[in-house]
Formats: structure tokens, C-alpha cells, sequence
């Protein structure tokens, strides 16, 4: 029996899905490890090779013709600033090109935000300017070479980036996407002076017109690009060991799959790239049962995601913002807001209003009903505590919650301070992040003008 794989890292739970031959689904899951994320790629794998009746994740590997994989690698490190120290090379006169961005503040702000224009500031830079060096060269929009690189210089800058601690180095010239010869030169020049340094050329990654947005995307594939590439290295590896016989196919945000090499090379197609297989698959389903206008949701343990499918066709974004900058990277549409099954429910101190995230806890500690040493209650504790989930069939009864603890926590944190009773205090939690999802499918639903009141 062949298999086809397919496997999710998320926030909390890393899940696997076994097709065989025959088209018959066979779901594993485990709990997400954040210091190796393939540990926990492989354990989901194990959960599946034993709901099928297979001797383990080996035997069901070595008869797997396709590994699809999805993960969140990429998003994590940038929501966490976990990146690689990155520095930039551009053309001399243009290093404040990522500062300037396009002259205003207002790109990934909420309507509200935008409104408050004295309180407007840039984003924090995803380089610093400290790490952003300028080289003399110089080619016109038609791609004629006016000044031509100075190789003295550059090896000059590159020796500075090395002793300044770079990991990563993003290269952005100006007009290279008429001419690339600069930047080719360059990246021979920083693989023969720093051979283990990360390297990102803004004519493979976005050979588009529009220089910041360029050099934005150039950047963000440098910052999160050592991450990836060491994490799908590692993954294939360890899958290699385990029997699989194919390279794994990774996820792409824009609803398609890439080798490991090319999704390392191109890293920030990776980002958002769970919700975008999610979407497809809505669209695929929307097909067969001629529903053509579908809104596709997914709650994870940390985020809720929306997106739509409009007349059979996925809504694509074609100028992304990322962390306030906006990138070339072909992606499908989805609006993500803190709000999953590990967001953490607060009160706030000044206003004693009952928040829910967007900050969440994550596999580890993970919510106090895991028992895996969490105190803070989430919206997974207020289900169990209200009686959706089962305590004794969670992770299909192989994770056991904790409802006394799950109930504590609610106690301590939520229901004292509000005055209010256990099971109150839950209904708060659960109604409080019901209203935000909702609310949340108003607004970005609103946005594309959408109508999906009737099919």
C-alpha cells in the first residue's frame, strides 16, 4: 500500500493526514516542539502510522510517493524577532531606501490606528541601519552599466558585515531587475570571502519594479531564510533516516508546493503558507459540492484565520504587508487575529475589561489544563471547564486534561477579579473570543466587499 502525506506545524499541535490508494484518510497528532519542530513532525507521523495498524512511522514512510509539509517556522520567527542578523548591501546613495519605505506610517494599520496620526511611528527595522552598507555601481532602467562595480569595496564591506557578526546578507541593487550582473558578482564575491553566510539576492527573490518593496522582500527572505533552510535540512534528514524516499514538497503561501532547496533559496514564500494549503482545500470542496463563494476559517492554538473564495476563484495578494512592510510575494489572501485555542484570557487593569490574547501559551507551557506546567487560562481551559471538550478523550484519549486545574486557573486569574463564578468567568472567555472571530470576519469580509449572507 502506497501513501500520500501530508503534514502541519502549528503553534500547539502538529497534525498528519494518511491517504492510501484507495482515498481513505487516516489523521495523526501530537504536540508541536518548538526547540526541534521535526520532533515533533515525526511523532504526528508515528500517531497516524499507528491508527493505521502500521509497525511505525518508518513502515508508513517507507511506502509514502508524497511528503507534503506545512509549517510555521517563518512566522514564528518573525512575530518573535528571532531571525537571523541580517545586513544589506545596496547601491550607494540608496542605503535608506527600507527606512524611508514610502513615505508614510500607515501600511498594516487598523483603520483606528491610521486615524491617530500623532501617535503614528515606523515599524522597528527588520536591519538595522548600522547593518546596511552602500557599494559603488551604478545601472540605468534599460540595464546599461554606468559605473561598474567596485570589487575593492565591496570586499571592504563584506569584511566589515563579517566582523560585525552578520549571519545573513540581503542584496539589493538598484536596476537589477534589468540587469542582474552586479548583484551576481557581489554574491560570488560573499560566497568566496563568507562561504556559510546566508545569501539573498533581491533579483531571485522579487526581480520586481519598485525598489523598496524589493528590498523589503529581499530583506524579510534574508532575516527568516538561515531559520528555514536549516529547519527543512534537518526535516529531510531526519525523514530520509526514517525510510521516505521522495524530497519532501513544502507549502508555498500562494497555494503551491517547492523542493526543499527552492523553498530555502525563496524562505519567505513559507510564511502563511498552513492557512494557504486550508484555503485550497476549501476551494477544492467548494468544486465538488458547487458552492462558489466560500468563507474559509481556521482556528488554531494561536491565531484564527479568514479568507475567502469568491465565484470558485482563492482571493490572491499580490503586495503583502509583513510587520508593516510591504513585500512582492504572491500570497493568498488570509487576515490572521490572536484568537486560538492557547490565546490567554486577562483582565485588564485599568479598564477591568475581559481580554482574550492576542498573546497565547503556546505547546509549552501550553494551557493549565495540559498539565505540562501552564497558569494561565486560555480559551481551551474555558471549553473544557464548560463542558465542549472531553477530559478523558482529548488527543483521542491519549493527553488526559486537568479540569480541576483547568478550573483554578479561571478561578485565580479571571473569576476573582471579575467577581464573578467559575463557570461565568469561562462563558466570559468563550463569548469574548467568539465575539473577536466574528468580528474579525465582519471587518475583512467587509473589506473585499463580499456578500456571503446566502449560497
Amino acid at each position: 500500500m502506497n501513501y500520500t502525506v501530508g503534514v502541519d506545524i502549528g503553534g500547539t499541535f502538529t497534525d498528519c493526514v494518511a491517504m492510501d490508494e484507495q482515498g481513505a484518510i487516516t489523521i495523526g497528532k501530537a504536540l508541536s516542539t518548538p526547540l526541534d519542530f521535526s520532533q515533533g513532525a515525526i511523532l504526528a507521523v508515528r500517531d497516524a502510522a499507528n491508527n493505521l495498524g502500521l509497525r511505525d512511522e518508518e513502515e508508513l514512510l517507507t511506502s509514502t510517493r508524497l511528503f507534503f509539509h506545512a509549517c510555521t517556522i517563518g512566522d514564528n520567527t518573525l512575530i518573535t524577532r528571532a531571525g537571523a542578523k541580517t545586513g544589506l548591501i545596496t547601491t550607494k546613495g540608496f542605503g535608506d531606501t527600507l527606512l524611508i519605505m514610502r513615505g508614510r506610517n500607515s501600511d498594516g494599520l487598523t483603520e483606528s490606528e491610521v486615524f491617530h496620526v500623532s501617535a503614528q511611528t515606523k515599524p522597528e527595522p527588520i536591519i538595522p541601519r548600522s547593518l546596511i552598507e552602500e557599494v559603488t555601481e551604478r545601472i540605468d532602467y534599460k540595464g546599461s552599466i554606468w559605473i561598474d562595480l567596485d570589487t575593492e569595496e565591496a570586499g571592504q564591506i563584506i569584511d566589515k558585515l563579517i566582523a560585525q557578526g552578520v549571519e545573513s546578507v540581503a542584496v539589493s541593487l538598484l536596476w537589477s531587475v534589468t540587469n542582474d550582473s552586479h548583484e551576481k558578482a557581489l554574491a560570488q564575491l560573499i560566497k568566496k570571502l563568507a562561504p556559510n553566510i546566508f545569501l539573498s539576492l533581491s533579483s531571485d527573490v522579487a526581480p520586481y519594479l519598485g525598489e523598496y518593496e524589493r528590498t523589503a522582500t529581499t530583506a524579510f527572505n534574508a532575516y527568516i531564510g538561515p531559520k528555514i533552510s536549516s529547519y527543512l535540512d534537518n526535516l529531510q534528514g531526519v525523514l530520509k533516516d526514517k525510510g521516505l524516499q521522495r524530497e519532501p514538497l513544502i507549502m508555498q503561501s500562494y497555494g503551491g508546493v517547492l523542493g526543499v532547496k527552492a523553498s530555502s533559496k525563496n524562505a519567505v514564500g513559507t510564511i502563511e503558507s498552513g492557512p494557504a494549503a486550508g484555503v485550497v482545500g476549501s476551494q477544492f470542496m467548494g468544486n465538488l459540492m458547487g458552492i462558489p463563494n466560500i468563507l474559509a476559517t481556521d482556528m488554531g492554538g494561536t491565531t484564527f484565520k479568514v479568507s475567502v473564495i469568491c465565484d470558485g476563484k482563492v482571493e490572491k495578494d499580490y503586495k503583502p504587508v509583513l510587520l508593516r512592510y510591504l513585500i512582492y510575494s504572491t500570497k493568498i489572501w488570509v487576515e490572521s487575529i490572536g484568537a486560538g485555542g492557547g490565546s490567554i484570557a486577562w483582565v485588564e487593569p485599568t479598564t477591568g475589561l475581559l481580554k482574550v490574547g492576542p498573546d497565547g501559551a503556546g505547546a509549552r507551557p501550553g494551557p493549565v489544563c495540559y498539565g505540562l506546567g501552564g497558569e494561565t487560562p486560555t480559551v481551551t481551559d474555558a471549553d473544557l471547564v464548560l463542558g465542549y471538550l472531553d477530559a478523558t478523550y482529548f488527543l483521542g484519549g491519549a493527553m488526559p486534561l486537568d479540569r480541576a486545574g483547568a478550573r483554578h486557573g479561571i478561578e485565580s486569574e479571571v473569576g476573582k477579579r471579575l467577581s464573578l463564578p467559575v463557570e461565568e468567568a469561562a462563558w466570559g472567555i468563550h463569548e469574548v473570543v467568539n465575539e473577536n472571530m466574528a468580528s474579525a470576519i465582519r471587518m475583512y469580509v467587509a473589506e473585499k466587499g463580499g456578500d456571503f449572507t446566502s449560497p
